[in-house]
């Protein structure tokens, strides 16, 4: 076994074993297409080394065409997946370029099963077996096909697609990836033209297209390996802060939960599923979490969140749930939909709230108040009663004052009365007897008729 047999296996297998790491990854990550791509590209660069193999050790001209006109199949594979990977992970690269790498690689594949060879070669006349580097290889010797222009204009897009993408990149000051991706698909871009200088006989080394394309995909391999390591890093804090906030939730009966609409998948944390009698991971429905609510609020709650998702708004609900073991709980949930691009409600996220201790502290409390409203009732009515009694007192109090003055009056009319009167018609015999002997003793006479007079007229509105 050769040394050239040893190193394109080599590359074949490393290729395909990055390949099959970053399957794996992209088997549990299909939401990001960039590993998907990777391995596409790392695949087909494997290939391509396995066809290079086999042509650099060809016996016949019928096995070189044959291996010459499949060997565009993963090249075709690899350049759409170098330029989608671009677009699709470095977010650089002309679009319109990218389009017309597409169509023309297209055309080339389509083309080269066309002719009777391939599209680089009208005919193979014979190979021609080198010695390079102590081993023995074989060089294809024939007539170009013209039509093989279109590969090498492909290759320039693809340069010029690189060469773009790189400095687009590097102004974003990204400049590791700029350098090692954008960079890696240039230089291969660049060491790929000796394909077409091999076939016009330009130059007599063999094609080494595989590692032209196998540094491209080790740049790759790194940037995606730098984001694995970065996102386990990040995994790996995001854990950590995790288990403090769900301390300090905890701490503070607080749960969070999502709501993805289109899937009908529920997230609940860890602590909030324990207390509703779910197991620590799988999926719950809307269905499966409703059933967890009192029988008397369900369709309060489904009012409120169909208000929200129609109306895009954030609403917040009361409720009761009874987990399992058959207690009841009071929980205060809020929550706010989350929009796509096009305003389609996407999730519905918020947090829950165990008011089961206030909502207790009402209750005791309403029934304190309703306890001292019955207690004031019955105060109020007591004294009601009080001031209609002493009311009532003091009527007869009045009422018997009355009539003991009126008594009092009557008494006093019917003996100071008649005694005065009597005082006034003797006083005033007395005047007439006076008047004409003593007329001084006459005027003393006439004021105690006066007097007598005036005191009988006072007993008498007394009375």
């Amino acid at each position: 076994m050769g040394w050239i047999t040893v190193i394109w296996s080599m590359n074949a297998g490393a290729c395909l074993t990055l390949a099959a790491f970053y399957g794996a990854v992209w088997s549990k990550q299909r939401a990001n297409p960039a590993y998907l791509l990777f391995c596409c590209s790392a695949v087909s660069a494997a290939v391509i080394s396995a066809f290079e193999l086999r042509m650099l050790n060809a016996t016949t001209v019928e096995q070189y065409q044959l291996l010459m006109r499949w060997i565009h199949v993963p090249v075709w594979v690899l350049t759409i997946s170098f330029v989608a990977f671009v677009r699709l992970y470095l977010h650089a690269g002309r679009p319109w370029l990218a389009w017309s790498i597409y169509a023309l690689r297209t055309l080339v594949l389509i083309l080269n099963f066309m002719f009777p060879v391939s599209i680089d070669f009208k005919r193979i006349t014979d190979i021609r077996h080198l010695a390079w580097g102590g081993d023995v290889i074989s060089v294809p010797v024939g007539i170009p096909n013209p039509w093989g222009l279109l590969s090498q204009i492909t290759l320039l897009l693809l340069l010029i697609f690189s060469i773009e993408a790189t400095i687009t990149v590097w102004r974003r000051d990204d400049r590791r990836r700029a350098l090692l991706i954008g960079g890696s698909m240039t230089l291969g871009a660049i060491l790929a033209w000796h394909v077409p200088m091999v076939i016009w006989g330009i130059i007599e080394p063999p094609f080494f297209l595989a590692f032209t394309y196998t540094c491209v995909v080790a740049a790759m391999a790194y940037e995606l390996s730098r984001d694995i390591a970065r996102a386990a890093r990040l995994a790996r804090e995001l854990e950590v802060s995790e288990k403090r906030f769900n301390l300090a939730a905890d701490s503070a009966n607080l749960g969070m939960w999502e709501w993805d609409l289109e899937k009908d998948q529920i997230w609940v944390s860890p602590t909030r599923r324990a207390q509703l009698g779910f197991p620590a991971s799988g999926r719950i429905t809307f269905a499966e979490l409703i059933s967890r609510w009192h029988e008397g609020d369900r369709n309060k709650v489904r009012q409120a969140v169909n208000e929200a998702i129609q109306h895009g708004k954030d609403y917040q609900v009361e409720f009761r749930v009874v987990p399992p073991d058959g207690s009841m709980r009071w929980v205060c949930a809020r929550g706010r939909v989350q929009v796509d691009e096009h305003g389609k409600p996407k999730r519905l996220t918020g947090i829950s709230l165990d008011v089961t201790a206030r909502k207790e502290a009402e209750v005791l409390a309403q029934q304190q108040r309703n306890e001292l409203e019955r207690l004031r009732q019955q105060k109020t009515a007591f004294l009601e009663r009080e001031v209609a009694e002493r009311a009532r007192l003091e009527r007869e109090v009045i009422e018997s004052c009355a009539r003991e003055q009126r008594r009092i009056a009557y008494d006093l009319h019917d003996g100071v009365g008649q005694q005065l009167v009597g005082i006034a018609l003797s006083a005033k015999l007395l005047e007439q007897q006076l008047r004409a002997e003593r007329p001084a003793e006459a005027e003393k006479a006439s004021a105690i008729v006066r007097l007598a007079n005036e005191a009988a007229r006072q007993t008498r509105l007394t009375a």
